[in-house]
């Protein structure tokens, strides 16, 4: 009886260890056993995003952190209110939507040609977002003013411009495409359950959605459900014309040096960065993704403040580093 007894007890101890390890030992963990629980990491992006002085001179505004299947933190800051069904121009962040929609329609596969676009070296510089207000179609776009001018010199060089992203959908047969059936084609490719609209035919600058859409979009790439997740950081140009000879122009503050992906940013600045992927866009909408493609996030708004995209990228990246270390920023 005592053997029987004293093998029952180490079965309940071996089941006891075994249970502790599978649920964490009772805890909702996302660094181990003795890491911080998925609820401090949400407190503290949540705290960061009401408080720090980089987040609360921005508001009013939407935020959102997430992971593959879904929403894992959120808030609104300040009124009146942005929400997920806000329909907001997107500016620069359309940029990542074209960049994932070549990809995915090229199969992964990109020509010379087309990397150099999405890099911003093919040496379109003359492009003027605001022009393309007065046209219906991609390729009025391209060629009113000097948007279709390329500098023969500025070839192989960084400049921060939509003119690239332009003449590559001309050259992908989307000349006489309009806002509507600019839509539906990258629908086509990145899934018809993404709500994409345009309210100019600008590839770079143009989109009007939602942050539940963005939010979308950005699920299917850290869940690899998009071809553009294995590009991210990939080919990276130098973009800071400070520090690089190859780099012309870019909206990033001088005193930062990020690189440049397929339509995408790399804030990987040696005192700064923490290697986030992301598409910052003129009016102050900031999605972004994590270095380990873990997790995604966003600061969605509407501002014509100047400086409101690098504004923006101040309290996302605090509301990122508070989620990842579990502690207010």
């Amino acid at each position: 009886m005592r053997n029987m007894a004293a093998r029952g007890l180490v079965l309940l101890c071996i089941a006891c260890a075994w249970f502790q390890a599978a649920c964490g030992g009772g805890g909702s963990s996302s660094g181990g056993p003795s890491g911080p629980t998925m609820q401090q990491q949400m407190q503290a992006a949540t705290d960061t995003a009401n408080s720090t002085s980089d987040c609360t001179t921005i508001k009013p505004f939407y935020w959102e952190i997430g992971n593959s299947t879904g929403t894992l933190v959120s808030g609104q800051v300040g009124t009146p209110a942005v929400d997920p069904g806000t329909p907001l121009s997107i500016a620069s962040a359309s940029k990542w939507f074209w960049g994932a929609y070549l990809i995915e329609k090229k199969k992964g596969v990109l020509s010379s040609d087309e990397q150099d676009s999405l890099r911003m070296i093919t040496g379109y510089n003359t492009f003027l977002s605001d022009s393309c207000v007065l046209t219906l179609t991609v390729q009025a776009c391209a060629n009113i003013g000097q948007n279709g001018v390329q500098d023969s010199n500025a070839v192989g060089k960084f400049y921060y411009t939509g003119g690239d992203d332009q003449q590559q959908a001309v050259a992908e047969g989307l000349g006489s495409y309009n806002d509507g059936a600019l839509a539906n084609e990258l629908e086509t490719y990145l899934g018809s359950d993404l709500a994409l609209g345009y309210g100019t035919p600008d590839l770079a600058g143009g989109m009007r959605i939602t942050p539940k859409t963005e939010a979308a979009f950005l699920q299917k790439i850290v869940g690899g459900k998009l071809k553009i997740h294995d590009y991210l950081g990939a080919n990276a140009v130098c973009t800071n014309p400070s520090t690089c000879s190859t780099a012309l122009y870019t909206p990033v503050p001088p005193a930062e040096s990020w690189h440049y992906s397929y339509n995408h940013w790399v804030e990987d600045d040696p005192a700064t960065g923490d290697g986030a992927f992301s598409s910052p866009g003129l009016f102050g909408t900031y999605p972004w993704v994590d270095k380990t493609k873990t997790y995604y996030g966003m600061v969605a708004r509407y501002s014509t403040a100047s400086q409101a995209y690098i504004q923006s990228v101040y309290c996302g990246a605090k509301i990122r580093k508070a989620f990842v270390t579990a502690t207010p920023q």
